[in-house]
């Protein structure tokens, strides 16, 4: 949980509308439940209402998720998502543009 945080205040002067989602986007970071292996892949974020809204692409063949695969959540939703299954929640800032096509496999981190 504190690595979420740690990310958000560290990125937080860079925070923008997210113009398009598209997965030639770039990932800024990857948030990942360590047990289950469940990633979001972030490529940024809004502030709303003084809340951290994280924009950015899930793969949908693991979870059958409904839509497209891409998100805009609260930071919260990631924190109760790894109390609701007593996992790790871990995030992996990237330090190198790498497009979302890129990174969405099972096992591309």
């Amino acid at each position: 949980m504190e690595k979420l945080a740690a990310f958000l205040q560290s990125n937080e002067a860079q925070w923008a509308p997210v113009g398009e989602r598209s997965r030639d986007a770039a990932v800024i970071a990857v948030i990942e439940l360590r047990d289950t292996g469940r990633k979001w892949f972030v490529i940024g974020a809004e502030v709303h209402d003084g809340r951290h809204v994280l924009i950015g692409y899930e793969p949908r063949c693991r979870y059958h998720a409904p839509g497209d695969g891409w998100f805009a959540l609260t930071s919260d939703f990631f924190v109760r998502a790894a109390r609701a299954t007593g996992d790790h929640l871990d995030v992996h800032a990237m330090t190198s543009a790498v497009p979302v096509a890129d990174l969405d496999v099972d096992d591309a981190f």
